[in-house]
């Protein structure tokens, strides 16, 4: 809970100053992998697709010591989760919606006219905001069940694509892979994720206080 809330710290602080705001939507790939207490893994189970949405804003970073543009990420996001498997003629589908933080460094590594590339490395934080299982036409509500309620820890690795439409803003598409785990289980248990999302996003340039002045005075 103290990492959501100094991350919410991080975005408000930096709204008065960053690059840009951003808004994303994409689809996940997701595989769910699951051991019990007696060390027996769950076969069978298949990859499932959900929608991904998030908003946030990116501030560049100027170390002194690299070359490459860095940048800061901080976004608040929606995810489905999803996944399925086919055991003793049943089909069971699991439809998990989660609520989160991602918070991702960036750098630049290709940078021509209108056009950069960015590698991502990035930390998730989220916790589960809906949860059913269908089985057999019926429907459980798995919310609260101790594989999926409580915190969820997902690591990032990506990469994108953006292309400047003009001064103003432009478009963006990236490829993620996610890799997640739920920290409270108990030893014995193992649950986690593992998660290949395409997104496609827009983006806006805010001004600096520095612009703006230098646009007000040569209006005066």
């Amino acid at each position: 809970m103290r990492y959501i809330y100094f991350s919410f710290f991080l975005f408000s602080l930096f709204s008065f100053s960053q690059n840009s705001i951003f808004l994303k939507s994409g689809r996940n790939l997701t595989k769910y992998s699951y051991t019990n207490e007696l060390n027996i893994k769950a076969n069978n189970i298949s990859s499932d697709f959900g929608n991904s949405y998030s908003f946030g804003y990116s501030k560049q970073l100027k170390p002194k010591l690299t070359k490459f543009p860095l940048f800061y990420n901080c976004e608040i996001a929606l995810d489905e989760f999803n996944s399925s498997v086919y055991n003793k003629n049943l089909l069971v589908n699991w439809r998990t919606l989660y609520a989160g933080v991602n918070n991702s460094m960036l750098i630049t590594v290709l940078k021509p006219k209108n056009f950069k590339l960015d590698f991502k490395l990035g930390a998730n934080i989220s916790t589960i905001i809906y949860g059913k299982q269908v089985l057999d036409n019926q429907i459980y509500d798995i919310k609260n069940t101790d594989s999926f309620k409580g915190v969820f820890l997902t690591g990032v690795i990506g990469i994108q694509a953006k292309y400047s439409v003009s001064e103003t803003g432009g478009l963006s598409i990236g490829y993620d892979r996610l890799n997640g785990f739920n920290p409270s289980l108990n030893a014995s248990e193992k649950f986690s994720i593992t998660s290949n999302r395409v997104w496609f996003g827009v983006y806006y340039n805010l001004k600096k206080d520095s612009q703006k002045t230098n646009d007000s005075q040569k209006i005066n």
